[in-house]
């Protein structure tokens, strides 16, 4: 059962980068300007706040704070926020305002990031839902944003 939660862990966050490009190359051109103007911001804007939260919230890793080896090798450094999860979270986050059954599909493969990275050890549960909150909350408001001034 380890080998699923290593795959899960190290690699499916592959998966929605994958199926996003896939989106943008078979959208329209109108669709693939508009996938741009918001997710460069919104894929900015969830990195920045990432980075910020990093150095004011600090998380020991579970394998740290617990004396184990986790089942990937990783640093012993900040937990907070999940890098993984901010990405495939936030690949889900921007998907789902425009294709709502694609990004459900993509949130389901953000919870499996998610509960992988923590069933390896390298990761708390609170580390992934702040992932997951920041990308929501970082694509949300950059759509409204963009919205308000007619830029999508």
């Amino acid at each position: 059962m380890d080998i699923l939660y290593i795959i899960g862990a190290k690699y499916f966050f592959i998966i929605p980068i994958f199926i996003g490009i896939i989106l943008f190359v078979r959208s329209s051109r109108f669709l693939k300007k508009e996938l741009l103007i918001f997710s460069i911001p919104s894929l900015g804007l969830s990195l920045l706040i990432g980075k910020i939260l990093n150095h004011f919230i600090y998380n020991s890793r579970p394998f740290v704070v617990g004396g184990f080896s986790p089942l990937i090798e990783h640093a012993p450094d900040n937990g907070f926020p999940s890098d993984h999860m901010l990405l495939v979270a936030s690949i889900a986050a921007i998907i789902s305002f425009y294709n709502k059954k694609l990004g459900a599909l993509l949130w389901f493969f953000a919870i499996l990031v998610g509960i992988s990275r923590v069933l390896v050890g390298v990761h708390h549960i609170i580390d992934i839902v702040g992932s997951a909150l920041i990308a929501i909350i970082s694509s949300t408001v950059i759509y409204l944003s963009l919205k308000k001034r007619r830029m999508i």
